[in-house]
């Protein structure tokens, strides 16, 4: 059968939104630990998010400033803000007739092959998300990712990090790749942590959470609740979970990372018009079958580097 264009839209309006949100934010570790919030865009180049900033000795960073503001590039360049580029994705979920026909002509077919698709084609948009969130945006079309957020050097936000240490995250690693070390990673926790502000998760590969449980006594293996409910394996270290998540990025095979997060100061945020907006199903050229095109419309910021740390050089092979 032939999808039509009617019917396909209001079904998609009525489900796919769920498929959507489900595919996307509720499977991988980063994505789905990143706070979320949307904001409106009269235009421009940047948006700004103001930094939480201890206020310090000179009175540079007036004080501790809540994440505000919209997209806007009319206020005077301060160091209140932040100013980050929106980024553009796009995912395009096509249906061919040809398909259709193969899967059989009954309404029940057409609408679970049409589901399987809007689920496969938003699992990839999902993986390309992951990815880059382990990666560098930068002046590309991908969103900041861990590349950019832990650099230390050059602009970041609009504001020059080599210029100002509160505008750094806490970097714990070394030139020559060494075993995981207990130590260490506590030490990394303590320079992130102030008070009762302290990371919200520890995010490795799977080989190093293996060697990190391995050096463990089994009386210290202790498991967040919450999380092990929500089929997250872990183990906690200073009551913080360390999780794994397979897209966790790596400088090679004997250079792994741990990243210390406060989800408190890293933000997903979207166009509240193109946050996954999805334009209605069209006929393809050549009536060859359907598509629907999905649009985000954001980026990741944080309002605070200092909140975040990174552990490594740590080679998983070698045993501590």
């Amino acid at each position: 059968m032939s999808a039509n264009l009617g019917e396909l839209n209001a079904f998609t309006h009525d489900y796919a939104d769920g498929i959507i949100t489900d595919e996307v934010f509720h499977k991988h570790v980063g994505l789905m630990a990143l706070k979320t919030n949307e904001r409106t865009y009269p235009g421009g180049t940047y948006v700004r998010t103001g930094l939480e900033i201890s206020k310090d000795e000179t009175g540079q960073t007036g004080g501790a400033i809540e994440a505000r503001g919209g997209f806007n590039t009319n206020e005077v360049e301060g160091h209140d803000a932040a100013q980050y580029r929106p980024k553009y994705y796009v995912q395009t979920i096509p249906l061919w007739d040809s398909d259709i026909a193969d899967n059989g002509s009954s309404e029940t077919a057409f609408w679970n092959y049409t589901s399987r698709r809007i689920s496969l084609y938003m699992k990839f948009m999902r993986e390309r998300f992951s990815r880059h969130l382990y990666s560098s945006g930068g002046d590309t079309l991908q969103i900041n990712g861990f590349g950019d957020i832990f650099k230390n050097k050059g602009m970041f936000g609009n504001i020059d990090r080599t210029k100002f240490d509160w505008w750094r995250a806490f970097l714990r690693t070394s030139n020559t790749a060494r075993a995981f070390n207990m130590f260490e990673l506590t030490s990394l926790i303590s320079e992130v942590s102030d008070g009762e502000i302290e990371p919200d998760i520890l995010l490795t590969s799977t080989q190093v959470y293996d060697r990190i449980e391995a050096s463990l006594d089994p009386k210290e293996r202790f498991e967040n609740t919450m999380l092990a409910n929500a089929q997250f394996r872990n183990i906690t270290i200073r009551g913080i979970p360390v999780i794994k998540d397979k897209n966790c990025d790596t400088d090679g095979p004997t250079r792994h990372k741990i990243y210390a997060l406060n989800f408190d100061h890293i933000f997903w945020t979207s166009h509240e018009r193109y946050n996954m907006k999805k334009r209605d199903w069209m006929v393809m050229p050549r009536n060859l079958g359907q598509f629907m095109v999905v649009i985000w419309f954001g980026n990741v910021m944080p309002n605070s580097l200092r909140r975040q740390g990174m552990y490594g050089a740590i080679n998983p092979a070698v045993a501590s």
